[in-house]
């Protein structure tokens, strides 16, 4: 695969259905990639906790590393209010659906959980966290939530196939830290089944939908993501498996630095 600019870009001009708000049909049979933990934190700062605590402070390190990593979170660990000191004025008058607060975690709306807990999300779950303004009134649009996702497919993603870079950690990454690394995703079609909403755990800051739920955010008119279509083969899932199987090596993505 070419690298992100040049290969993506004309990608993204012949295939225009990234939008939420777009008129192409979903198929039957697909796995949808969002950008959702990879959009914009919005500032709002955890109340209650000391700077100079270092309790406190592991505690958050704990609660969000947990978040993050697809793990279930201790809710006893999470900040139960934050504060929004400069909003702009869209966010004055509601927040998106879903969006990422201090330090990255998702959130969503109480119409986003609505939506999300019609469909089967494994052992994934809500917090309750109450959203101020420097007034000291509460962010319009609430309630919102914490959204604590769980639901792991290991071995989904084919990342010899997927514009992804490898990390010192050996994790993986998007291979560009925006949208259009998730535009030409590659997953096993062994993914369809189970959770409707889930992660890889070797792939960070990623998440992935099911094409019922995915049809259900476009019904609804969500906001806050896109959604990416992913393509699969067969063949290549069968070879990616193959190689986790016999313990080979995965090879780089020719992306990877």
């Amino acid at each position: 695969m070419a690298g992100c600019g040049a290969g993506l870009a004309l990608y993204r001009a012949a295939t225009d259905f990234g939008d939420l708000e777009g008129e192409r049909e979903l198929s039957e049979e697909s796995v949808w990639a969002s950008n959702w933990f990879l959009t914009h934190g919005i500032d709002l700062r955890p109340e209650g906790l000391e700077p100079n605590s270092e309790a406190d402070m592991l505690r958050l390190k704990t609660f969000t590393r947990r978040m993050l990593n697809y793990q279930p979170a201790d809710p006893a660990h999470a900040p139960t209010r934050a504060w929004a000191y400069r909003i702009t004025k869209a966010q004055s008058r509601g927040l998106p659906d879903f969006f990422l607060i201090e330090e990255g975690m998702p959130c969503v709306s109480a119409r986003a959980r609505a939506v999300l807990e019609r469909f089967d999300l494994g052992d994934s779950r809500f917090f309750d966290i109450e959203l101020m303004v420097y007034e000291g009134t509460t962010m319009p649009g609430g309630p919102y939530f914490y959204f604590n996702m769980t639901s792991v497919k290991p071995g989904a993603v084919l990342f010899d196939r997927s514009p992804v870079k490898r990390m010192t950690s050996g994790r993986w990454q998007p291979a560009c830290y925006d949208t259009l690394s998730y535009e030409n995703f590659w997953v096993n079609s062994s993914s369809f089944p189970g959770a409707d909403v889930w992660g890889d755990p070797e792939l960070i800051r990623s998440v992935f939908f099911s094409d019922a739920l995915a049809k259900a955010i476009r019904h609804e008119k969500l906001t806050g993501m896109k959604l990416f279509p992913c393509a699969f083969d067969a063949s290549a899932a069968s070879r990616h498996l193959e190689r986790l199987v016999n313990g080979s090596p995965r090879r780089h993505n020719r992306l990877a630095g």
